[in-house]
């Protein structure tokens, strides 16, 4: 036998022997009041009807008792279907939110490949200009387009801006000793 089967057995044992004391109670009363009644006839009555009033009253009183506890659990039933409805609908509302919230996600990572590929075409693009235009421009300069020339180019460009600078301070150079001839002449 398990605890829960030897529990309920001893509480059908202590509520048959609660019955059986109540009923060995009202027998001795039953024996006590009709030697009573034989006696005092006034005082048996007036036992037996203080017996009644307080039998009522107990089960008024457990009546009164039960009829809260069930307007208790009433309420509380109800407290927990509101509680249950809210929790279901503040639920729904969430998933809701969190659809949305991927579908704005998606939203924004296909914005950004967009912008991340416009970027790149936009750079390759840029090249392509100005791949097109240097060689526009080495054409009207009467090359034509490889890239030993363009490498070439770009060498001579730097070594002619170089000659320039040179030939630039040597201009500047000479106009200052002529100044200086023309001051000392007038000087003179």
């Amino acid at each position: 036998m398990d605890g829960a089967s030897t529990k309920k057995s001893k509480m059908m044992r202590s509520a048959s022997e609660n019955v059986s004391k109540v009923d060995s109670r009202k027998s001795k009363f039953a024996i006590k009041g009709s030697k009573l009644a034989l006696t005092d006839p006034k005082r048996a009555r007036r036992i037996l009807r203080k017996r009644k009033f307080f039998e009522r009253l107990r089960e008024k009183e457990s009546n009164r008792y039960l009829f809260n506890l069930e307007k208790r659990v009433a309420t509380l039933q109800k407290i927990a279907d509101r509680i249950l409805a809210f929790n279901s609908k503040q639920i729904r509302n969430i998933m809701k939110h969190n659809a949305k919230l991927n579908k704005l996600r998606l939203k924004v990572q296909t914005a950004m490949e967009l912008n991340r590929s416009r970027e790149i075409m936009l750079n390759a693009m840029k090249e392509e200009i100005k791949d097109i235009l240097r060689l526009q421009l080495l054409k009207e300069l009467g090359h034509e387009y490889n890239d030993e020339t363009m490498h070439d180019d770009e060498e001579e460009e730097e070594d002619e801006d170089k000659v320039m600078e040179d030939d630039e301070e040597e201009e500047e150079e000479d106009e200052d000793e002529v100044m200086e001839d023309d001051e000392e002449e007038e000087d003179e």
